[in-house]
């Protein structure tokens, strides 16, 4: 039982790396999503794996939380879909706070993939 138990929290604490390609009006556009969860919003106690996008793996006590992760995982998807380049970059971070102790923190990039 506590086996069980430990596997389902470590599931929901896990991080998650994230791609998806959108097509609809004409354009291509992909959106990036990196999350870590954080105890007291400062020490990583997961991270999504960006080798493996798309899966629910993790890195576990490392931060993988950075633009240029990001920026490798566009690149993964723009080679992936014979793309040229990308317009319109955008990226933000978001906050959401559990317990008082944890936190888990997301960092999104989007952008339009020229063919």
């Amino acid at each position: 039982m506590k086996k069980t138990i430990f596997i389902i929290l470590a599931s929901a604490l896990a991080g998650c790396c994230n791609t998806r390609v959108c097509r609809e009006g004409g354009r291509d556009v992909i959106e990036v999503s990196n999350s870590s969860w954080r105890f007291l919003g400062l020490w990583a106690i997961a991270s999504g794996n960006p080798e493996k996008p798309n899966r629910n793996t993790c890195l576990w006590f490392r931060d993988s939380l950075l633009l240029d992760v990001n920026l490798m995982m566009l690149d993964d998807v723009m080679r992936q879909n014979n793309c040229r380049s990308v317009a319109n970059v955008s990226s933000y971070k978001t906050k959401e706070n559990m317990l008082i102790l944890f936190s888990r923190h997301t960092f999104h990039t989007s952008a339009e993939l020229i063919h």
